[in-house]
């Protein structure tokens, strides 16, 4: 006959075993949830379908400078959320403004707006000439002296 310290040893194995599998099943569908809802840049490259997106707004929130814009895809109405690093000098010059959104047909409310060089870079594309006054405000030139 088992001992009530044998007993209780069993029953913390069990309630472990039961946790360690709750938290795998847990893990697997935040992570199954976070990769659908992401898209990989050869899926914008590969499928990308470009459109124009409007800044309405820009906050500050726990991810730092969000811009808030939004897009037609499919004649359908998106509006999205990005954060953006090192936008605070920008604020004032490109809220209100359009500019290129890249998204996947299969996905479109997982957009990419497109306002920096290494926005373009990073899918293989030429920065157009038409926001070269974007990258100039982020990165001025010196004064000559």
């Amino acid at each position: 006959m088992a001992s009530i310290s044998e007993i209780i040893q069993a029953s913390k194995r069990a309630s472990m075993s039961w946790i360690r599998s709750y938290s795998l099943v847990c893990l697997i569908l935040i992570l199954s949830f976070n990769l659908s809802s992401c898209v990989s840049n050869s899926e914008y490259i590969e499928n990308g379908v470009y459109t124009t997106g409007y800044i309405y707004e820009i906050r500050n929130d726990t991810r730092g400078e969000v811009l808030l814009y939004r897009y037609y895809a499919d004649s359908t109405l998106f509006e999205y959320d990005e954060s953006i690093p090192h936008i605070a000098g920008l604020r004032s010059k490109i809220i209100y403004k359009n500019f290129p959104v890249i998204y996947v047909p299969e996905n479109p409310s997982v957009p990419r707006l497109l306002l920096f060089k290494y926005d373009f870079e990073h899918l293989g594309l030429n920065y157009p000439d038409s926001l070269k006054w974007v990258e100039e405000l982020r990165n001025p030139a010196p004064l000559s002296p």
